[in-house]
């Protein structure tokens, strides 16, 4: 994993300080056959959300979702597995605040990818304390706020068949 100050959200954030930064990025949904998700907790806020994160140059929604999956879950998946199924912008939402006083207005793209067989996953990065698979209708109540909105949008998406907009 590049460390912070080494990505291009790190170097922006040096010369810009703690104002707001929009971004654009991905969220990533592993959905098993019995309907159950995989979710990390962060071990910052420890809150429940799906991988997830901010591009870097160069990078396509499709490359931000694979690596992030990879570095944050351990999971390896190809573009071709990828279904986008929802976008997020709100900035009720996607508006975050995070302890130091750094402000992002998030733009993602969300990802659900279907498995036959949940695999394994394990933090690489240190961002997620622990992995679980919860069932899509029973999320735990520590939600990520974004989280809680992708949540709404696959769910909307599986019995619709359209993509969300939010």
């Amino acid at each position: 994993m590049t460390p912070f100050a080494e990505t291009y959200l790190g170097r922006l954030r040096a010369l810009v300080g703690s104002q707001l930064i929009l971004m654009p990025g991905a969220q990533v949904v592993l959905l098993d056959a019995g309907s159950h998700v995989l979710m990390q907790r962060r071990a910052d806020s420890g809150q429940w959300e799906f991988p997830s994160g901010s591009a870097e140059r160069g990078q396509s929604f499709a490359d931000i979702a694979i690596t992030e999956l990879a570095e944050e879950a351990g999971v390896l998946v190809r573009e071709d597995e990828l279904e986008p199924f929802a976008c997020l912008s709100d900035p009720k939402v996607t508006h975050l605040r995070y302890s130091n006083g750094d402000q992002v207005q998030a733009f993602a793209l969300c990802f659900v990818v279907r498995v036959a067989q949940r695999p394994p996953a394990w933090g690489a990065d240190g961002e997620a304390a622990e992995h679980t698979w919860w069932p899509l209708a029973g999320l735990p109540t520590s939600l990520d706020r974004t989280a809680g909105a992708t949540a709404a949008h696959l769910r909307a998406y599986l019995r619709s068949g359209s993509f969300q907009v939010g």
